[in-house]
């Protein structure tokens, strides 16, 4: 199978507000209003945060419901911890709060499960980024 081109269209609706349309779905960001936003919807990093969340979420709601495990009970939570120099997050990790008749023996397959995130496997293989204008392209170095 070759490659498999995916399009977000970008927009930009207005003030600090930007809106991401992808697959039907539009996406609206914003900026809280100390860096010249409305703070009327989530900046575009606190979505990167939440969907590397979420996507652990999936993968645990699914190992969950495969077994027949009510999943209501369970609690999970990404904790973000950023490096104080360069302004950039060294370490993500998940807490999943099980309830206390949780098997035991399970718990390693569902770390298991909450590690195939393909988010989080996107940035530990990143891809390469370039920006294209008029048909000229600028490449990270």
């Amino acid at each position: 199978m070759g490659p498999i081109e995916k399009t977000v269209r970008v927009s930009f609706p207005g003030g600090a507000r930007v809106a991401a349309t992808m697959d039907g779905t539009t996406i609206e960001t914003d900026q809280v209003p100390e860096n010249g936003g409305e703070g009327s919807a989530p900046e575009p990093f606190q979505l990167f945060l939440a969907s590397l969340a979420a996507c652990g979420g999936i993968y645990a709601h699914r190992f969950l419901q495969h077994r027949g495990i009510d999943s209501s009970a369970v609690r999970m939570r990404l904790i973000c911890l950023k490096h104080s120099e360069k302004g950039l997050y060294k370490r993500m990790r998940f807490v999943l709060e099980l309830p206390p008749d949780f098997p035991s023996e399970l718990r390693a397959p569902l770390a298991r499960a909450v590690r195939q995130c393909p988010v989080k496997k996107h940035m530990q293989n990143p891809p390469e980024f370039m920006v294209e204008m008029a048909g000229e392209v600028f490449a990270d170095s």
